[in-house]
């Protein structure tokens, strides 16, 4: 229901689509980064991690779209950025 008022009110369903998928992709980095993150860094981590969990909600709630999971193309961007984190440090 939530679609059709989106499409009603003239909001493109794949724009929003593309919008909530790209605030799961930086939920997820963040809750990934935790695992190799230093004092400094876990703290800004920890505090970005509920305000993309905020944009998330704000974006499916407008466009009534929900993603669940990563698409295979932002989860090889993510295993990436991960493995680079992992393997430089928190210098990277």
């Amino acid at each position: 229901m939530a679609s059709a008022a989106a499409g009603a009110a003239g909001l493109d369903p794949e724009l929003g689509r593309g919008l909530v998928a790209d605030e799961l992709f930086d939920l997820t980095l963040y809750r990934e980064l935790l695992a190799v993150a230093g004092p400094s860094e876990r703290q800004v981590l920890e505090e970005l991690i509920p305000v993309e969990t905020r944009h998330r909600e704000f974006w499916q709630d407008l466009f009534g779209v929900k993603v669940e999971r990563l698409d295979l193309g932002r989860r090889v961007k993510l295993s990436f950025l991960v493995g680079v984190c992992r393997l430089l440090g928190p210098t990277a």
